[in-house]
């Protein structure tokens, strides 16, 4: 009983609005998924010479755009109606994948086209991150923008599940043109879902900020800097937020080297271990999103992030596989936890006439920071033992748990 009078008073359940870019999200998500998977392989199988080289640089082509043009798109969202620039990103997109998927089919596979298609793909995404995430109060409520933003973030998660689970068959039934064919139909799917939203999503526009001259943009531009350089507690979770991703996403590559290297175990681990590190985030999203009130806030942030550090840091040590699945499981738990709280807090620290800026900025460093941490621990990698490496990110994340206790605070209870 009580959990159901929980689910009745969850965002999902009271705001069909929020559930209808919730659903688009995944199932866009979802598409993405098997895109980014089954292009990987086709870059390795295909036959050409430096595959590995190949698919270094279609995932730099996801990264760069993104930290090139991310802080450009926050004015534009927070000038223009948000639904209209997350329905412009995804007919885009959509419009993008149906041209690759056209051209895989008559057999016309240019690496170039494979590229620029990528390319233009992440161009569109902090356009259409920046829309979502500062819509989220104008599409629930103050007192459940909390769990909004926990649940929110469970998209990703959900979304990679299901794309991991199915891109096997798609692919081998699909081949590689009808799988971005696929994609351009999940964001069809995505933007008739967001077509359908009701809610007047105008920005909060402030004084200056009239949607009306170039002036007016380049003045919008630059106050996302300053407001975030103005704002000392929330500077400060940003760059600890950003750091906290330097010494964290190298996991990605870590599982697999671990799983090779270290255990000598086959590729099937591997996926077991993304999976539970994934069911791991999915279920503490979910969880975290039914708590309407979060007391002690930065105090539960120091503790789970101290724990997932001590996790990540004795990684490398564990031999027996249930014990080493458990950990990632934990580990998966706690990240999600660090997430939505962090989300949490910028929801309702950043005014709602700046949101587009401040979601684009965060977006545009968090993308920034993983090529360079990948580059870097894939170097020390072929220096020191990965159990070693595990170690010294853990401690590197283990530091900043200690910090989160002194810098400032945007609330300490919401």
């Amino acid at each position: 009983m009580n959990n159901l009078r929980a689910f009745s008073d969850h965002p999902f359940y009271l705001f069909r609005d929020f559930r209808k870019l919730y659903i688009g999200r995944f199932v866009s998500g979802l598409g993405d998924k098997v895109f980014v998977i089954s292009l990987a392989w086709w870059l390795l199988t295909k036959g050409q010479d430096n595959g590995n080289v190949h698919l270094g640089i279609m995932m730099a082509l996801t990264f760069l755009p993104v930290v090139l043009f991310g802080p450009l798109m926050g004015p534009l969202v927070d000038r223009f109606n948000r639904k209209t620039c997350m329905i412009a990103a995804d007919a885009l997109r959509c419009l993008l994948f149906a041209g690759l998927g056209a051209a895989f089919v008559l057999d016309y596979t240019p690496l170039f086209l494979v590229y620029t298609g990528c390319f233009l793909v992440a161009a569109l995404i902090p356009l259409f991150e920046a829309a979502s995430s500062s819509s989220l109060l104008q599409l629930t409520s103050e007192r459940h923008l909390a769990s909004a933003s926990a649940f929110e973030a469970s998209v990703v998660e959900l979304s990679s599940i299901a794309g991991a689970l199915c891109v096997s068959v798609l692919f081998f039934q699909l081949g590689q043109g009808g799988v971005f064919l696929f994609n351009a139909g999940t964001f069809l799917f995505s933007l008739i879902m967001i077509a359908g939203i009701r809610t007047n999503l105008n920005a909060a526009a402030s004084a200056n900020d009239q949607p009306d001259s170039a002036e007016s943009y380049a003045t919008q531009f630059r106050s996302g800097f300053t407001y975030i350089r103005k704002h000392r507690s929330i500077s400060s979770l940003l760059v600890l937020f950003t750091l906290l991703d330097f010494f964290v996403s190298p996991i990605l590559i870590f599982i697999p080297l671990l799983v090779k290297d270290v255990l000598h175990r086959d590729i099937a681990w591997v996926a077991v271990l993304e999976i539970a590190m994934s069911a791991g985030s999915l279920a503490a999203f979910v969880l975290f999103s039914m708590l309407k009130k979060f007391r002690r806030i930065y105090s539960m942030y120091f503790a789970v992030l101290a724990l997932m550090s001590l996790i990540l840091a004795g990684m490398g040590s564990f031999t027996v596989m249930i014990v080493l699945v458990a950990g990632v499981f934990i580990f998966g738990v706690c990240l999600a936890i660090v997430n939505g709280m962090s989300m949490m807090l910028f929801q309702h620290g950043v005014p709602d006439e700046m949101k587009g800026r401040f979601f684009a900025i965060l977006k545009t460093v968090c993308f920034a920071v993983i090529p360079l941490t990948f580059v870097l621990n894939g170097y020390l990698a072929g220096i020191w033992t990965i159990p070693i490496l595990m170690a010294a990110n853990g401690i590197g994340a283990l530091v900043l748990s200690v910090l989160v206790l002194f810098i400032p605070r945007i609330t300490n209870e919401i």
